[in-house]
């Protein structure tokens, strides 16, 4: 008989660097859903070196006093790729599931619970990857469903150490184009899809500091991983338009312009698992927010 995955099983991994506002916001959030284990992870270098962020840490310590609490203030710079990858793996020597929430994801009062189910989900399943807690679909009006999905959605997000472990940032000694024929998952790909991604794979193939979720993905094809998605999205990201952002800091996307974050109890996948995934990459490259939605909603109405 399987033993369920519980809270107490899993770490909570919070990156932060010059935000302190932010920062407060996730640990209130964090702190609402009922985390046990946590680890924050703040990246160093003297604009990180404030009294605001020195009274946002002392402020955990008290807050977080009852649980497994661990922070680590970096005394330099380790730029965000280097920093999300540094600190999972510090997480994973201990913890064999791990669940991360950058400083700017907002995240649902349920999430914690619902990224447990989905590690559930998945081990009912007999397949590997990661769970996430967005979509670009947003509400709170409808039951909420898993869905399967190609792409690893990296905001609010968890996965296994067993995951992890195939993952590397370098691509650089990897020959991209014969590993990607092996996978089933790739070979699916329209044309489209294949030259948008390979352009991406190929480029931090060249400039593997620039990012570290695109190496993801790449891994998540070759693996064949089964991630999980939620139909209405559990998290959000307010880092957009931050000039003290890394990668957020242009205009708020359309996707993200529209909405409550759900509640809604995530359990059964969808039927429609497929469809969406591909409605997900042309919302993700076109923009077709607005005309997914009204598509979506009718057919949720049909559910049970």
């Amino acid at each position: 008989m399987q033993t369920n995955i519980q809270l107490k099983d899993v770490i909570v991994l919070i990156i932060g660097y010059r935000r302190p506002d932010l920062l407060e916001s996730r640990l209130n959030e964090i702190e609402r859903c009922g985390v046990l284990n946590l680890f924050l992870s703040i990246d160093g270098g003297q604009d990180s070196q404030t009294p605001e962020m020195d009274s946002i840490k002392q402020g955990a310590l008290k807050k977080f006093s009852k649980i497994n609490f661990k922070l680590t203030h970096h005394s330099e710079n380790l730029g965000l790729s280097n920093h999300i990858i540094t600190s999972v793996n510090t997480v994973f020597k201990t913890y064999k599931y791990m669940i991360l929430v950058e400083d700017d994801v907002v995240i649902s009062a349920n999430f914690l619970d619902t990224m447990v189910r989905g590690f559930n989900l998945q081990k009912q399943l007999n397949v590997s990857g990661v769970v996430s807690g967005y979509s670009p679909n947003f509400n709170n009006s409808y039951k909420n469903k898993w869905r399967k999905t190609h792409i690893a959605y990296l905001w609010g997000w968890g996965c296994s150490s067993e995951v992890w472990k195939k993952y590397t940032p370098d691509l650089s000694k990897i020959d991209l184009e014969r590993s990607l024929m092996n996978s089933q998952t790739w070979l699916k790909l329209n044309k489209f899809q294949k030259r948008f991604w390979m352009r991406k794979f190929l480029f931090v193939r060249q400039n593997p500091r620039h990012t570290w979720d695109h190496q993801f993905t790449y891994h998540s094809f070759v693996n064949n991983f089964v991630n999980l998605s939620p139909i209405f999205s559990l998290v959000s990201n307010e880092g957009f338009n931050d000039s003290r952002g890394t990668h957020t800091k242009g205009k708020l996307p359309k996707n993200l312009e529209n909405g409550e974050l759900s509640t809604m109890e995530t359990v059964h996948l969808t039927k429609f698992s497929t469809l969406y995934s591909l409605f997900d990459f042309d919302n993700y490259v076109t923009g077709l927010n607005q005309r997914i939605d009204k598509i979506l909603k009718k057919r949720f109405r049909q559910y049970p």
